[in-house]
């Protein structure tokens, strides 16, 4: 079987070009480059957006009748038309077109014919029909008709006119330029590497599929095209490629009817029937060929975009997989359903064309309120306006929605709407996503959630531009809802979607040990895409080796921060074994720890610099599997020696989003827990939010206290807690905390259902957990062992359902219900300032900051010192270093700190705590003194000569000190 899939390669890679030449646009535009076309598949009489045209009707000064009956069929003349515009949107109307396209200046026809814009002169008339048909369709061919570079100032449109007026236009749609479209499926586990990759020219070409495989082995047979995409993995043997449902088969051919695998035509396979149309794997090696698949669309509604490539071993296995992913950039788009069902549906686009296809991935779609009952028959709906707080109405549910979106103005009149459907998609509401794609199914369980799971293609669904839908709502029907709720079942607004950007560019070491300048830049666009790495670094000396993704963020007031006790070992939560592992860069990346940096891209060894581009099938930067939080460590060659490491921050543009911080801070003298939960998240400018990345340090109080206890539960509580956080007795203790944070009434059908909501509240279903309940999205934590780091995408630090002033009550452990410890969630600013002190005979960095802890009654996460940052006056009089002041006081404890230095003497603490009498022997004062006549601006300078200002503060909500940095000004 492999020699005749050889065979058949070769063949139609020889015969490939005569292929070709049968194909081609219907109406070519250029000097035979074939590189713009308009698209004019039909014409018909109603308001229509084609393929690669948007028609408008030159009488939109009023608004048009949308119940106006089909109308009858007519005859027009059509024209080219010319425009030269600065950017000015004319909207839908036709009334700037007043000059035929005529680059040669004829002005008119004579015996040597007509202005090429003329096109009725040349072609005859067009039939406008109000449906299609065979007399609808016509092929014309022009071979002198040139057009210039579209995407300049001049703009040229099509123009439909009457024949009896030819200076009325009834319609015009701007040509656009029809880009070549190509999608690839990359493979790198289970030692396959290569990518498949699928390329067409327009809607009327045939497919390239261009197969580069290694590491094969014989083992593959099959390989299809599949209905879904995958995501990360989540646990130790989850075999991803289950994700991906059955193959893709939109023409329901019925299995078993097929002729043999390369013996039949095209159209007798299913379209994601790869081997059937092309040959089977079977005893392949390694593969490089290209072949033309004439059933393989990914333009229109049937396309392969946004699905995945699976392959079988012989045995039918699923084996390795791929998503076919876009090189293009794209704009993206989503909707979070919170109540009675949740999930979310996400919408991408191509960036610079508002008329292109838009994917949709739906699901998983899952009812949250209890009911166990998969329904099916939902149609959806974008509608005019965002919800508001009705989308959990029991009467007049979603009505805030308002009308369906209509922008075109289409006819809803029953005779004129039959038509709309996925191939008349222009004859559909642009609202009317039911109309285009089908109905919805919901699931009753997480278990049957992969029955409401699809990827969806759109021909008429503006991400961008006039007409976009991000800002509007989708609502989803149920046509057999109780009268007095409606047909309105869950709506939510439409949100841009953005991609997850992680940076390491501020390293740490112990002093002395070198300066390490540069970056690593993680980038992932959504959970279905890989990670694509940027390493460049510089000041290696040549004595680096590895570097690896390590468990927890480094802690900058150690004289050691990369040790084994700070950042702890790899990052490694599908538990792969590291001796098993291949040489680095020698395996695919799921052979290695997924924190395996070195391993997966090859070694630092010997290197003084590096830069690198690195694509990574398994680094997610979505999901509680995400490495954001975390740090990265690079070693010497050396004794494997833990050199230089940094924490792997958000990286965004404060013109994009806002990093909030927040923090509970468990520090009650007579508490039960010391330490901190802190928590971090970017807010969007538009109102929508990134996932939640939580760094948890607790212990047992008292200095010396070891005691360690595990599986505790933890939750957010609806309201703050006060002095009952202390209270000796299970019964009172944090009881001020109410009951579990759950706005969005998860699991109200039936609130005693325990069992039941256990099982259906899990990591890989977050939204169908209540928003307070932490450990079962992301499992139970620790107290007294090590510092843990979770990802959670169901925990808003911000807008209307916020978990700020809220407060985290941790559980008895191994599993207990009782109330065991408690702290309110509170704003965590970071404000970063030079501390300048004058140097006494045995002075110490870290003593001077326990003494004005000690002052200040502040624990040491809410101060901290930066201790790569010491330094000393040239008559060494005085010790410089930036401080760090956090939590909801941070401005206090900067203002109080600055006061000590200079002699005052402090009343009162400045962190007070409820409850707790005020001790009159603490200390007041420090013997510690500013240091008198050192420059603040000179040390940055200093400072700034080794890195960047803002790179080392890259990351935090705030920076309010002296420092000013060049790259702010």
């Amino acid at each position: 079987m492999a020699r005749a899939l050889h065979r058949e390669l070769e063949v139609k890679r020889r015969t490939k070009q005569g292929f070709t030449s049968l194909w081609g646009a219907p109406y070519g535009l250029g000097p035979g480059s074939g590189s713009w076309r308009a698209l004019l598949q039909e014409i018909q009489a109603s308001w229509w957006r084609p393929r690669a045209t948007r028609w408008s009707s030159s009488r939109t000064c009023s608004t048009p009748s949308t119940t106006r009956p089909r109308p009858p069929t007519t005859t027009g003349s059509s024209t080219l038309l010319t425009f030269s515009t600065l950017e000015t949107d004319y909207g839908v109307t036709c009334n700037h077109l007043t000059r035929v396209y005529d680059p040669a200046g004829k002005e008119t026809c004579d015996d040597e014919g007509c202005p090429q814009g003329m096109l009725g002169k040349r072609h005859g008339t067009l039939r406008v029909s109000p449906r299609r048909s065979r007399f609808s369709k016509k092929l014309y061919v022009s071979t002198d008709l040139q057009i210039t570079d579209l995407s300049g100032p001049r703009e040229v449109f099509i123009g439909v006119m009457d024949v009896t007026h030819p200076d009325h236009i009834w319609g015009c749609a701007k040509m656009r330029r029809l880009r070549v479209k190509a999608v690839s499926a990359l493979f790198n586990s289970d030692g396959v590497q290569g990518k498949i990759t699928i390329q067409q020219a327009s809607p009327f070409a045939p497919s390239d599929l261009t197969l580069s495989l290694a590491g094969l082995n014989g083992r593959a047979e099959e390989f299809h095209v599949h209905q879904m995409p995958f995501t990360a993995p989540q646990h130790k043997g989850h075999n991803v490629c289950l994700q991906t449902l059955a193959q893709y088969n939109p023409y329901k051919v019925q299995p078993g009817s097929e002729p043999k695998p390369g013996l039949g035509t095209h159209d007798q396979y299913g379209v994601g029937d790869l081997s059937g149309k092309h040959g089977l794997l079977t005893q392949v090696e390694n593969l490089e060929a290209t072949v033309t698949d004439y059933n393989l669309p990914i333009f229109g509604p049937r396309s392969v975009v946004g699905r995945s490539i699976v392959i079988k071993k012989s045995d039918n296995s699923t084996w390795v997989c791929g998503n076919l992913r876009s090189r293009r950039p794209v704009i993206r788009a989503a909707v979070v359903f919170r109540y009675p069902i949740v999930g979310e549906i996400m919408m991408e686009q191509d960036a610079e064309d508002p008329f292109e296809d838009t994917t949709l991935f739906v699901g998983p779609l899952v009812y949250s309120d209890g009911n166990h009952n998969t329904t099916g028959e939902h149609e959806f709906r974008i509608h005019k306006d965002p919800p508001g707080r009705d989308f959990y109405n029991w009467t007049g549910r979603c009505v805030s929605a308002g009308p369906r979106f209509n922008p075109y103005h289409v006819s809803v009149a029953a005779k004129a709407y039959e038509d709309c459907g996925p191939d008349m998609a222009e004859k559909c509401e642009l609202g009317d996503l039911v109309g285009r794609n089908g109905p919805l199914q919901l699931a009753g369980t997480i278990q049957r959630a992969d029955v409401s799971r699809l990827v969806l293609t759109d021909t008429n669904l503006p991400l961008q531009g006039r007409f976009s839908i991000i800002g509007h709502s989708i609502v989803i029907s149920d046509k057999h809802a109780p009268e007095h709720r409606g047909q309105r079942m869950a709506c939510t607004k439409v949100f841009r979607r953005y991609r997850h950007k992680g940076v390491v560019n501020a390293w740490s070491s112990t002093p002395g040990v070198g300066n390490l300048q540069g970056k690593i830049e993680f980038i992932q666009e959504t959970p279905y895409d890989i990670t694509n790495t940027e390493v460049n670094l510089s000041g290696l000396q040549g004595l680096a080796k590895k570097y690896h993704v390590h468990m927890v963020r480094v802690e900058q007031e150690l004289e050691f921060p990369c040790a084994g006790s700070a950042v702890y070992g790899h990052f490694n939560p599908l538990g792969v074994v590291a001796k098993d592992s291949p040489p680095p860069g020698t395996g695919t990346h799921d052979l290695y720890e997924l924190g395996d940096l070195s391993g997966k891209y090859g070694t630092l060894d010997g290197a003084f610099s590096t830069k690198g581009f690195y694509n990574d099938t398994n680094l997610p930067l979505f999901g509680h599997t995400s490495i954001m939080g975390r740090s990265v460590v690079i070693h010497k060659a050396e004794d494997d020696f833990r050199w230089f490491c940094g924490n792997i921050v958000w990286g965004y543009a404060p013109s994009e989003a806002t990093q909030v911080s927040a923090i509970a801070s468990f520090h009650h003298p007579q508490g039960y827990a010391w330490g901190y939960i802190r928590m971090r998240q970017l807010i969007y400018h538009d109102g929508s939010f990134g996932e939640t990345f939580i760094e948890v340090s607790l212990r047992h109080p008292g200095v010396n206290n070891r005691n360690l206890t595990r599986g505790h539960n933890w939750s957010v509580y609806v309201n703050p807690v006060s002095v009952d956080a202390s209270v000796k007795f299970f019964q009172s203790r944090c009881v001020a905390g109410g009951y579990r944070w759950n706005p969005y009434l998860i699991h109200l059908a039936q609130p005693n259902a325990v069992e039941f909501y256990d099982k259906e509240c899990t990591p890989e279903f977050p939204l169908r957990c209540e928003v307070g309940d932490l450990s079962g999205r992301l499992g139970t934590i620790d107290l007294g062992d090590k510092k843990q780091v979770f990802v959670d995408s169901n925990l808003p630090l911000a807008g209307e359902q916020s978990a700020m002033r809220r407060s985290i009550v941790i559980h008895n452990e191994r599993g207990r219900v009782e109330r065991y410890a408690c702290a309110n969630i509170e704003p965590d600013d970071d404000i970063v300032k030079w501390a300048n002190v004058r140097k006494t005979p045995r002075f110490s960095p870290i003593s001077f900051m326990n003494t004005m802890r000690e002052v200040l009654a502040c624990p040491e996460w809410y101060l901290q010192m930066d201790l790569s940052t010491v330094t000393q006056s040239e008559d060494g009089e005085c010790v410089s270093f930036l401080v760090h002041f956090m939590g909801p006081k941070a401005r206090d404890l900067e203002q109080d700190f600055t006061r000590l230095l200079s002699g005052a003497v402090l009343s009162e603490p400045t962190i007070r705590m409820l409850g707790v009498p005020l001790d009159e022997k603490r200390k007041k004062k420090v013997s510690y003194k500013s240091c008198g006549g050192f420059d603040e601006e000179d040390q940055l300078t200093k400072e700034n000569e080794s890195e960047s200002c803002l790179d080392k503060f890259v990351g935090f909500k705030f920076i309010i000190s002296v420092i000013k940095c060049p790259e702010m000004i």
